[in-house]
């Protein structure tokens, strides 16, 4: 409906996905005649977040996770893309916003971030264009890394013949995910003896008959999470040769002496 007023407002709503365009018509008049004016003008649509997502959904402490953004379009007519990976961030109250990395290749945006602390991560996304500022927040899990530790029999020093005996001291801290947990599922020893071969054995405590081979040996536990995730410990020990008596003497020798 026309307004009778030398200026005017009007509320224009596009709730599809594309750009509508609107003619405006003025028309003025007086005592002597009237005259016309039309305008066309372009109302685009609302900046529409379309997705966001994490590659992958969850990772160890240290490791990267890649975020990828779109928005519905598809068309990247936002001014600004940002993220903000504030570990505090709560209710979309995100307070330090960064630049994503434009992909047009793939239409996508980009950024990536690797935490220092286990725990469940909320991660925002803000996309800006002239109409309007959509933040969106998405979750990711970062999980802790094992403490591979153990303890060796004989205080680091064995003879030939001995049995090495090696007790697993590892453990993996826990988090609060719901329904999710990380455990270690693989104890891995590896045993490098002072010619350098290598002896691999799978299981939680170490029984070892070492080889009649004296020096020093490098003993390392890996331990490895059901989530991936990983951490070695490494000892030396060393092998002795069992001692030989032995003295030096003169057989000739004199009476009281």
């Amino acid at each position: 409906g026309g307004q009778f007023l030398p200026t005017f407002s009007h509320l224009y709503i596009n709730n599809s996905l594309n750009s509508v365009s609107y003619n405006v018509l003025v028309v003025g008049y007086n005592d002597c005649g009237t005259d016309t004016f039309s305008t066309i003008f372009s109302c685009g649509p609302a900046a529409v977040m379309g997705f966001v997502y994490p590659n992958p959904a969850s990772t160890c402490v240290d490791d990267s996770i890649t975020f990828f953004g779109s928005d519905l379009i598809g068309n990247f007519s936002a001014i600004s893309w940002s993220w903000d990976f504030d570990p505090l961030a709560i209710n979309n109250n995100f307070t330090t916003w960064e630049p994503w990395i434009p992909d047009p290749q793939n239409n996508t945006m980009s950024a990536s971030h690797a935490w220092s602390t286990p725990g469940i991560k909320t991660i925002g996304f803000r996309f800006t264009d002239s109409c309007d500022i959509q933040v969106v927040d998405t979750t990711v899990i970062i999980w802790p890394e094992p403490i591979s530790n153990f303890d060796l029999s004989g205080d680091s020093v064995l003879c030939l013949g001995d049995t090495l005996f090696a007790n697993n001291n590892s453990y993996v801290t826990s988090i609060d995910t719901g329904s999710l947990s990380s455990s270690i599922v693989t104890h891995m020893w590896t045993i490098t003896d002072p010619n350098g071969a290598i002896v691999q054995v799978l299981s939680y405590d170490l029984v070892y008959p070492v080889p009649n081979i004296a020096g020093q040996y490098q003993i390392t536990l890996q331990v490895i999470t059901n989530q991936g995730c990983d951490s070695s410990y490494t000892r030396i020990f060393e092998l002795l040769n069992p001692p030989t008596a032995s003295f030096l003497f003169d057989p000739t020798f004199c009476e009281d002496t």
